[in-house]
């Protein structure tokens, strides 16, 4: 499946306001207008849009569903596709932080404690994510560091925790692809710093997002 990226303005949370996370360019008409011809480019797009627009960051729009149906989520299926990225390592554009795919990855995606808790359309968003793991790796934005606290990981996350912001989108569950309405998610993307380097760890705090701006 090939994955093209939008594009939308990083923001940050607020305690106090509830902000929501992702905040929309001034011109809203403009921006809704080129964030719909961006959806509805076809299944046959071959190329990834890389260009950087101040502070913008992208959103990885993965074109369809591999993983899971209306019930349950293979993921058998999907620990057994990752196993593909084992060793692979991705640099993240904005921090030029250097992400390695260890091992033990596939196993910690698929079977983590946030994993069993999911169901529904934010367990399939999960699942499907995989399929543009690498753009999503290199779009990670607001890159946080926090200590590791854990003695469970006092070897592999020895030098503590980063933390970054992605955004993907997929089609709506049973929508034509060609012609599909996208679901856009936000998550956190978890990577543990040891002394072999970065690895990547886990995705949480998936939620589904508007898939167009929406009016503050």
């Amino acid at each position: 499946m090939v994955q093209h990226i939008i594009y939308f303005k990083c923001g940050h949370a607020s305690r106090k306001s509830n902000q929501r996370l992702l905040e929309y360019p001034p011109l809203k008409l403009l921006n809704i207008l080129w964030i719909k011809l961006l959806l509805k480019a076809t299944k046959d797009k071959t190329k990834y849009e890389y260009k950087m627009r101040g502070g913008i960051t992208k959103v990885v729009h993965i074109q369809s569903k591999r993983f899971g149906g209306k019930k349950n989520v293979p993921w058998t299926d999907v620990e057994e596709y990752l196993k593909g990225y084992i060793g692979i390592e991705i640099e993240n554009e904005e921090y030029k932080d250097r992400i390695i795919i260890p091992k033990d990855f596939p196993d910690e995606y698929t079977g983590s404690r946030y994993t069993k808790k999911l169901h529904g359309a934010v367990a399939l968003a999960k699942a499907n994510a995989v399929l543009g793991l690498k753009e999503l790796i290199k779009s990670a934005c607001n890159r946080r560091f926090v200590e590791n606290m854990d003695k469970k990981h006092g070897v592999d996350a020895s030098e503590g925790w980063y933390r970054y912001d992605i955004f993907f989108s997929l089609p709506a569950q049973g929508e034509n692809e060609e012609r599909a309405r996208k679901n856009i998610f936000r998550g956190t993307l978890i990577v543990r710093r040891n002394v072999k380097g970065n690895e990547l760890y886990d995705i949480v705090n998936i939620k589904k997002e508007a898939s167009k701006p929406h009016e503050p």
